[in-house]
């Protein structure tokens, strides 16, 4: 039990989720850096027209784990009648949830960076985003586990909750870059975990059908006899 939660914590960094890992982590890192050349004024110019109106809304529930909780739910009703992949799916999202919330937590007061609507710096909780760190996590489950016609809406709504967490002036560009690559992250690594355990288990499951051939020496060394066996 430890070593998995172990090897979960992990992931990000010990499987293919490395990669978009590096990526996220190079620009939220570059966005920082640079802010008062790219952060600030998109951040102005965002709060300034909020163009997403009522759509905001929508992304701000979409990043309050009600997609996550939804999906886990579909999955054990998968699993309850039949699906035993429904049972995987909804431990793959309920498990990436959690390290990533956890994850993005433990960053908030490590980093203890004032939102951008707090003038007076009391609201220290701005990087990285959570809204865009649960929208990514679930962004990336669906991505991972179903069809380019699911994972793009999916793909789109953890979008648009990023978007909106500027366009309410919550978040900087750098803090839901940030959180959606910790959510990506452990999206991916948990689904990648899950997938090495699934071969390893076929492995032993699963024997070879293809049949062994044995050569050895005949008894009085004047021929060689081949034997051959196959498991059923």
């Amino acid at each position: 039990m430890l070593k998995t939660i172990g090897q979960d914590l992990g992931s990000p960094v010990t499987t293919d989720a490395l990669t978009p890992l590096l990526i996220g982590t190079g620009l939220s890192v570059t966005l920082f850096i640079f802010r008062a050349q790219i952060s600030d004024p998109v951040q102005e110019s965002i709060t300034t027209h909020r163009p997403l109106n009522k759509l905001a809304g929508f992304g701000n529930w979409a990043g309050q784990i009600y997609p996550n909780l939804i999906y886990c739910g579909y999955g054990v009703a998968a699993g309850l009648l039949g699906n035993d992949r429904g049972y995987l799916r909804a431990e793959e999202m309920f498990l990436a949830t959690a390290y990533s919330g956890g994850a993005t937590a433990v960053l908030k007061n490590v980093f203890k960076e004032a939102r951008p609507n707090s003038p007076d710096g009391r609201d220290k909780a701005s990087m990285p985003s959570g809204h865009a760190t649960t929208a990514f996590t679930f962004a990336g489950i669906v991505g991972a586990e179903h069809p380019w016609y699911f994972a793009v809406p999916a793909y789109a709504m953890a979008t648009i909750t990023a978007y909106a967490r500027i366009n309410d002036n919550k978040h900087y560009l750098h803090d839901v870059v940030a959180g959606g690559t910790i959510g990506l992250s452990y999206a991916l690594g948990v689904y990648y975990k899950r997938k090495e355990r699934d071969w390893k288990l076929e492995a032993v499951k699963k024997p070879s059908l293809m049949p062994t051939f044995t050569v050895l020496p005949a008894e009085n060394l004047d021929g060689v006899v081949i034997g051959a066996a196959k498991l059923f």
